[in-house]
């Protein structure tokens, strides 16, 4: 159970899932989002999205 629960389809969101009590919600793909979910999607726990997407850019910045 969260006391924070962040609705959003943005990944780089999921970075705030390494807090106590802050859960997320993807309403694209209609699923709770958690570490494990985070892990199958980017490779990495949340406390490392950061990270992850520093080295491997982030794609809506390259779209023209």
């Amino acid at each position: 159970e969260a006391d924070v629960c962040i609705v959003s389809s943005d990944k780089d969101l999921m970075q705030l899932l390494a807090e106590p009590g802050v859960g997320m919600y993807d309403p694209l793909k209609k699923q709770f989002v958690d570490e494990e979910v985070c892990r199958n999607r980017l490779g990495v726990a949340p406390h490392k999205v950061r990270d992850y997407l520093a080295l491997v850019g982030d794609s809506v910045i390259f779209r023209r």
